[in-house]
């Protein structure tokens, strides 16, 4: 935000610096033009000087006018210039970081192979993804909230936000190259639809997804999941093996 405000404060300056130097003019074209030279023919002299366009001047060219409007022709160019680059800066650049970014992005998940994919970054989806980080695992985490992305900027996680659902998005993270593919949504259908998708995309990947309903574990398998993992079967046995 900070950055955005300087940007703007440096697009008025110079629209600002553009708008003195045309008053400037109009002052100037009257004080040395004389008596005879109205207000209107000041303001008109000074835009056409400024703008170069070359119309007829409104009165004969005196020697000391000649010489002003030299002079105001360069100061009016550098303002001009100035102010274009600093409008074109504010409107440009950035759409050229996020054309920059997302060549880079793509650069960076095109060199990916034999990776693992986690989809979603709820509780389960982080601890694991913390896990794989400690192991240096190649990862990507697809994932729908754009508001994580700073996190996952500080922690140098590679991600693609949109939701893992669409072929697209899992064709974004590499799921034809990818090795493992983790789903840990919330939802059951979400998961199912998943991997559906995920296994005829790639036929060898791994699939290991969560359930929340004892009914979709076999609904899972028939899709294409290597594994299923029920997380209070998995909570309450471990319970119980504490308790020997």
């Amino acid at each position: 935000m900070n950055e955005l405000r300087h940007k703007l404060q440096s697009v008025l300056f110079a629209v600002g610096l553009l708008f003195a130097w045309l008053v400037l003019g109009v002052l100037g074209f009257l004080w040395v033009g004389g008596e005879e030279w109205t207000w209107l023919d000041a303001f008109y002299s000074a835009v056409i000087t400024l703008a170069s366009v070359g119309y007829t001047e409104v009165h004969p060219f005196t020697p000391a006018l000649k010489l002003f409007a030299s002079f105001y022709i360069i100061g009016g160019c550098l303002c001009t210039v100035y102010a274009l680059a600093r409008i074109a800066q504010f409107v440009f650049e950035g759409e050229l970081k996020e054309i920059l970014g997302l060549k880079k992005r793509k650069r960076i998940m095109d060199s990916l192979n034999q990776h693992v994919i986690i989809c979603g970054y709820g509780r389960m989806g982080r601890s694991i993804s913390d896990g794989l980080m400690q192991q240096s695992r190649d990862l990507v985490v697809i994932e729908s909230n754009p508001a994580l992305v700073p996190l996952f900027m500080e922690q140098g996680i590679k991600h693609v936000i949109g939701d893992a659902t669409e072929e697209a998005v899992l064709r974004e993270a590499g799921i034809e190259r990818a090795k493992t593919l983790l789903v840990v949504l919330p939802n059951d259908a979400s998961n199912l639809y998943i991997v559906l998708t995920a296994r005829e995309l790639n036929p060898k990947l791994n699939i290991i997804t969560n359930c929340h309903q004892e009914g979709a574990e076999k609904r899972l398998v028939r899709a294409g999941a290597n594994e299923v993992v029920y997380p209070y079967r998995v909570a309450s046995n471990h319970i119980l093996k504490s308790m020997e």
